[in-house]
């Protein structure tokens, strides 16, 4: 199987309104040998505007906000590279980030019918990041370093692995990072292939739901910062998606566990896992990488228990009907709580979910007309789609990407709509998601005191915000001119 190893440079980290500014990957061959390479970066799309801090992390070029190719153009390009160049094994650090933002641009910008491209069939994508925590925490010979902050908690970003185990780069360049993350893979597949191997078995949803199902129990490294520890736990119940498992922490008493109601339940079901967190979801499609019992000895807290204990313990929690009904009914109970009334297009790929195939008849027809025919497939489906999530979006592209086949009067709204996402000014009634011009100019006040050595390039940033506004008809509040003064 081919490797590529890929990293993505981007404006922000909220993945439905952020965009990428910057990819790279490079594949390699089964032999190792480089076969393919991409580089590409790409100018803001005209409703955004981006966050400081990102551009300040990056050292993005501001010229080329304006002046690039578009983002639309950088996507078609990773789209084909990627396409071309699997089935692969994926790899990158914080993978379910750079997956994220990868499939939301596709998504948004019409690129293809796979929109999650990197997870088709035959394909894995392997988290450096969840797989250097599993090191740390499981590795016998444990050769593999990891630095820790002042309070001792571990450190698994890539600068700070990259420092431990001797790997110099320079962080924040999608190249250098992606040149760093193969050097990282490569000291960890030498010094632990066995939990390397697992680990791209756990990148693989239907085989990390095998692996789960028919171990009695699993380990694995869960939560972060204070409360990550290695866990033991057994399956309870799958989501009816497939993407997630309830379980149950092997230190749980069942009947502590058995009096919980639905509701009590849910209450479990977040993203986050606590320390001694008892019942949690664990997702199936972040390449967590579970390990089998025979790692039991890593996990704390279960003293006095044997291997065989742990089987029966496992075992009774997996039989119990009524435990399993509550689980499956606590997952409802969060799915529901967590409904939008009026979420916005770019919130539709996840609750309106994969494309439906006449939805995907939409985007085959959308891509392969001329750009003067567009408007008329777009008429031509308007009617024919359960949700206008592609149509909203369709619309979109056609007057960024294709303004000479839009009217004047379809230009002007735009326009006007663009202005307001950006400039609007925020209310109790209005409290948009996205990055506007106020919060811009917020988080560049606190990145005045976060980043006393980079004065320079935040003055930098705070003229191009001024610049931009200007050339959009904005004038910038007088409390916005302190920071121009840097």
């Amino acid at each position: 199987m081919n490797r590529t190893y890929f990293d993505t440079e981007t404006d922000g980290i909220n993945s439905n309104y952020s965009q990428i500014l910057t990819i790279y990957a490079k594949a390699l061959n089964p032999e190792g040998k480089l076969i393919d390479v991409l580089n590409e970066s790409c100018a803001a799309t005209p409703h955004r505007i981006f966050h400081p801090k990102a551009l300040l992390t990056n050292g993005y070029p501001l010229e080329l906000l304006r002046q690039n190719q578009t983002l639309h153009s950088l996507l078609l390009k990773s789209y084909d590279f990627f396409r071309r160049n699997g089935p692969s094994l994926f790899i990158a650090h914080n993978a379910n980030f750079d997956f994220k933002m990868l499939h939301n641009a596709n998504y948004q910008n019409l690129i293809g019918e796979d929109i999650y491209q990197l997870k088709n069939p035959g394909n894995a994508l392997l988290c450096s990041m969840q797989l250097s925590r599993t090191m740390h925490c499981f590795s016998r010979d444990n050769n593999f370093y990891v630095e820790k902050d002042k309070k001792g908690i571990p450190l698994f970003n890539l600068p700070s692995l990259a420092k431990a185990n001797g790997i110099k780069f320079s962080p924040h360049d999608a190249e250098e990072d992606v040149g760093a993350l193969q050097k990282l893979i490569e000291i960890i597949e030498k010094e632990d292939p066995d939990i390397f191997n697992q680990s791209i078995q756990s990148s693989i949803k239907r085989h990390a739901t095998q692996m789960l199902l028919e171990n009695a129990f699993s380990v694995a490294v869960l939560g972060t910062y204070n409360a990550m520890r290695p866990r033991a736990f057994a399956p309870i119940a799958i989501s009816n998606s497939g993407s997630d498992a309830i379980c149950v922490d092997l230190s749980s008493d069942i009947s502590e566990i058995n009096t919980l109601s639905p509701l009590e339940m849910s209450g479990f079901m977040g993203n986050k896992i606590g320390k001694n967190q008892k019942v949690f979801k664990l997702p199936l499609n972040k390449s967590i990488v579970l390990l089998d019992p025979s790692y039991i000895e890593f996990c704390e807290g279960y003293n006095g228990l044997t291997s065989q204990n742990l089987f029966r313990k496992a075992s009774m929690f997996r039989r119990d009907a009524d435990l399993k009904h509550t689980a499956i009914e606590a997952l409802r109970w969060h799915e529901s709580g967590f409904e939008q009334n009026e979420p916005s297009v770019e919130q539709l790929l996840y609750q309106d979910g994969f494309p439906n195939p006449m939805e995907k008849s939409f985007i085959r027809a959308f891509n392969l007309s001329n750009p003067e025919d567009k408007l008329d497939v777009i008429s031509a489906y308007s009617n024919r789609l359960s949700s206008s999530r592609f149509i909203k979006l369709a619309h979109r592209l056609m007057l960024h990407i294709y303004p000479e086949h839009v009217s004047s009067q379809q230009q002007s709204k735009y326009f006007n709509w663009c202005y307001d996402r950006i400039f609007k000014q925020p209310t109790s009634e209005y409290d948009p998601k996205w990055m506007t011009i106020y919060t811009a100019w917020q988080e560049l006040e606190k990145c005045k005191s976060e980043y006393p050595n980079d004065r320079e390039r935040i003055s930098e940033i705070a003229q191009y915000y001024d610049k931009f506004s200007r050339m959009m008809g904005f004038t910038l509040p007088k409390s916005f001119k302190s920071t121009l003064d840097i």
